[in-house]
């Protein structure tokens, strides 16, 4: 499973960790743990998407469309995604978020840019504190 899952209700952020080779069955199965988080929150979240350690994706639209069903885009304030530079990642996160999530995207190269803008644009407190905690124990258990 190279994904982990983080709900911070306190800060109305889903952050979610990709690395490592992400198959097709792993892309639905995520999906899947994310739209159960939005069916249950009131008022509407930010998603981080952590893509810096992800080594090999999907590559066919068709088929990630297959396995992603539409979401509730109200729930969502944000997509942010955290890339690695890697022009095919930003380009099929481009994509898909526009053809299956319809939702507001941003992209970014760090989480410090990341969370500058979800700072500035929602007013969520203490969020560069608790992307910086989340950083430390990915590093610790990579």
């Amino acid at each position: 499973m190279p994904y982990t899952h983080n709900f911070y209700p306190e800060h109305h952020l889903l952050y979610e960790h990709v690395f490592g080779v992400l198959s097709l069955e792993e892309v639905h199965d995520l999906h899947q743990i994310t739209i159960e988080t939005l069916t249950q929150v009131e008022t509407p979240i930010d998603l981080l998407v952590d893509c810096r350690a992800l080594k090999r994706f999907p590559m066919s639209l068709s088929r990630i469309k297959e396995v992603m069903a539409p979401i509730d885009s109200t729930k969502l304030r944000w997509m942010i995604f955290v890339t690695n530079g890697n022009p095919m990642l930003k380009f099929m996160t481009s994509m898909v978020v526009q053809i299956v999530m319809r939702a507001r995207l941003r992209i970014f190269s760090n989480l410090e840019e990341a969370s500058a803008f979800l700072e500035e644009t929602e007013s969520t407190p203490d969020l560069h504190y608790l992307l910086l905690e989340i950083e430390k124990r990915e590093l610790l258990s990579a």
